[in-house]
């Protein structure tokens, strides 16, 4: 499916390892960022225009074809929608994500409206921290911090939340949540050197780490909304 349906990150493929003790970059790796995703949303027409990406057969938005999806996907998405805990509609996207080498960088950002009120991620492998930025409404463009080694360690304003997800853990985000507070995930921390080097989130407290494993997979499900009721919040 991945070779099918999957395109690779297309930009900067250098990871700096930033010092958890001073926020200094202490070492630039070139050719080592693999970010692998596929999703139903168009995002990348000249691949396909080049004969190079096919679209997934599930689609997106109003097209989108749950019978289509890879069958525990599917599972998945019937287990939300009916469990009785969350209030969603039918689903809108599916999008898969793979990530290497430690990298789990995500720069802020609120997905389209057009995925759906509800989005749902599943983390497989790695533990992550997600954080939850403001908009600008909240915290201006002026007082947010850009310099990669200051997001690495105070994070982009003082007014982000940061949300823990485990392996196997099912985040929800909506309302609020999900329309006007960006998320993201750090570039994270340099830990050790040589052999024993890793790289580490931090929760909350820069000095509260947390290892990644190597490689991680996020399964993004959005929902439109329900017949009835309008669902609000975050929850995990």
């Amino acid at each position: 499916m991945a070779q099918r349906y999957g395109y690779a990150y297309g930009g900067d493929t250098r990871i700096h390892t930033i010092s958890s003790d001073t926020g200094a970059i202490e070492s630039t790796l070139d050719n080592v960022v693999n970010n692998l995703r596929v999703t139903g949303r168009l995002e990348r027409p000249d691949l396909i225009e080049r004969g190079e990406l096919d679209m997934p057969p599930w689609g997106y938005g109003d097209e989108f074809d749950q019978a289509a999806m890879p069958p525990r996907l599917s599972a998945v998405a019937s287990r939300i929608s009916t469990c009785g805990l969350f209030a969603v509609g039918a689903v809108r996207d599916l999008t898969i994500n793979g990530r290497d080498h430690a990298f789990f960088q995500l720069d802020p950002h609120v997905d389209p409206a057009s995925d759906g009120p509800d989005v749902f991620i599943l983390s497989l492998l790695s533990s992550v921290v997600l954080t939850f930025t403001p908009p600008d409404e909240l915290v201006p463009l002026a007082q947010r911090r850009r310099e990669g080694h200051e997001v690495g360690l105070r994070s982009w304003t003082d007014r982000d939340i940061d949300v823990l997800v485990q392996p196997r853990t099912l985040l929800h985000f909506s309302g609020l949540a999900r329309s006007a507070w960006k998320h993201a995930i750090r570039s994270g921390v340099q830990v050790g050197t040589g052999a024993d080097a890793m790289t580490c989130d931090w929760w909350g407290k820069n000095d509260y780490l947390l290892k990644r494993s190597r490689e991680r997979f996020s399964m993004v499900f959005a929902f439109g909304p329900p017949a009835t009721a309008a669902s609000g919040g975050a929850s995990s």
